[in-house]
Order: C-alpha cells, then sequence, then structure tokens
C-alpha cells in the first residue's frame, strides 16, 4: 500500500521507467498491448487484472481514472490522470504494471521485474504546473527525433509538428487532429489554455530555458 493516499478527483502525474534502464518497449507490438491495457484494464468492472481477451478493447463506463494524456518511450513512460474512484490510480497501475510484465516475460523469455520500482505519482497541485506538465508530457517524444532541443530548441516546428503528428504512442498526435478517441481527456489539456488552437500556440511558445523550467517541475 501507498504511505500517501492519492485523492480522488485530483490529477496526478504518474511514471516509471525500466528496471535499471531497461528497455521497456522494444517493439511496435509492445507498445501497442500496453496501449490495448490503458483502454481494457481502466474498467472497475474488469475481472481478469493481466489478460487481454480477443475482443475489441472497449472505454468503460466506470473507469478508475481519466487519462488526460500519456508518451510512451523506449524506457519509461508518462501518464496525466485524474482518479475517479477510491485507490483508482493504484488499482489502474497495478493491473497495467502486472499485465505488460507478465506479457513481456513472457514474449522474451525473462523472468523477474520490468519496472525499477512501484510506480511515481506526483499531485498537480494548481493550474500552472497542469498546464506546463501537459507540455512536458506531450513534447517528450521529440527526444526520439531532436535528441538536443531541450538545450539548443527546435530548428524547425514544422518539422516537429510532422514528427509528432505520426509519433503513434502519445496523446500529441491529436493536438492536431479533429477529434481524440473517447479513452483520452485530452480536451481538458486543451480547456486550460482556452482550446484547442490556443494549446497548439502554447505547445510552440517554449524556449530553451524555459524547457528547462518545465522539467524541474515536471519531477518535483
Amino acid at each position: 500500500m501507498r504511505v500517501t493516499q492519492l485523492r480522488t478527483g485530483v490529477y496526478y502525474h504518474v511514471f516509471n521507467r525500466g528496471v535499471d534502464g531497461r528497455l521497456i518497449f522494444q517493439s511496435q507490438s509492445d507498445r501497442q498491448r500496453f496501449m490495448d491495457g490503458l483502454v481494457a484494464f481502466n474498467d472497475v468492472g474488469r475481472r481478469s487484472d493481466h489478460a487481454l481477451g480477443r475482443a475489441p478493447v472497449r472505454v468503460s463506463a466506470t473507469p478508475y481514472v481519466r487519462i488526460i494524456c500519456h508518451a510512451l518511450m523506449p524506457n519509461h513512460f508518462h501518464l496525466l490522470l485524474r482518479q475517479e474512484t477510491e485507490d483508482g490510480i493504484s488499482e489502474f497501475m497495478r493491473r497495467i504494471g502486472t499485465g505488460y510484465t507478465r506479457f513481456f516475460n513472457i514474449k522474451y523469455n525473462r523472468k523477474g521485474r520490468l519496472f525499477s520500482g512501484p510506480f511515481k505519482a506526483i499531485h498537480v497541485a494548481n493550474d500552472s504546473y497542469f498546464q506546463h506538465l501537459t507540455r512536458y508530457i506531450l513534447l517528450n517524444p521529440l527526444d526520439l527525433f531532436m535528441p538536443e532541443w531541450r538545450t539548443v530548441g527546435v530548428s524547425s516546428w514544422e518539422m516537429a509538428v510532422a514528427f509528432l503528428r505520426q509519433y503513434r504512442w502519445a496523446s500529441t498526435r491529436y493536438v492536431f487532429k479533429r477529434t481524440a478517441p473517447p479513452f483520452l481527456g485530452i480536451q481538458e489539456a486543451f480547456a486550460s489554455v482556452g482550446g484547442q488552437a490556443p494549446f497548439r500556440r502554447f505547445l510552440q511558445a517554449w524556449a530553451a530555458k524555459d524547457m528547462g523550467t518545465v522539467d524541474r517541475l515536471a519531477l518535483e
């Protein structure tokens, strides 16, 4: 049990990484399995806590959490969640961790833990932090495309957008689309700055010095 109880109706930055920095996503099918789990295991009425069936994954009417945005990286992941039921985040993350570790270990013929430890959950204490955190999570995939962008900035926003639009494993592409899948509450991120178009400008308007602040805030 967690020492700090997570509160219902409150937002948290939830993240974890592979044990010893190892890759936790080695293929597209690994990432898809994790994504399917984000939807399938977010269901208070679901009995199985680790296996996914062959039936299409459906969004539950009674979720543990509201997923605002997410980003999967090779050796870690980020989620911005709002807890919807008592102990919802803990139960959701237990199912995600158990199910994905079991899948990964069977697939790659390994044993033992996959993640470095229990998931981390940081309380999103105010609107400013919420806004900065959404930007931090949604821009994480740029590390794969422009490794130096945090220190030298983005030389071409158009190229950055082109990459982010096609990166399937983060919510970022829905910033540039008219609709988002029903499991995702990214509209709450848009609303925090006045709508989708202002959010696009907000995403673009960072500077390298500002990203240092965002990195620090996101991990406090």
